[in-house]
């Protein structure tokens, strides 16, 4: 079954906010990976580049937000088009 998470839930594994740890928690027990869509690349990118401008990140941290997980968790991600 393909699992599909919406920007907010999918930047909460990247970044550390208030509901992360339950983000992180629901990414653990999936049995599928999370699709990962255009659509949701360029979300993200928005998103990231909206918590710049509103002075919550720096632009080092957004580039380096998708290096890996938060406190190293595995993700199984699959890319859709």
């Amino acid at each position: 079954m393909a699992v599909y998470f919406d920007t907010g839930l999918f930047l909460k594994l990247y970044l550390n906010e208030p509901d992360s740890p339950k983000a992180l928690s629901l990414a653990a027990r999936l049995t599928s990976p999370i699709c990962f869509t255009p659509f949701l690349r360029a979300e993200l990118v928005n998103a990231l580049r909206c918590k710049e401008g509103r002075g919550e990140m720096t632009g080092g941290r957004r580039h380096e937000s998708f290096g890996r997980p938060q406190r190293g968790h595995p993700l199984r991600v699959c890319c859709a088009s």
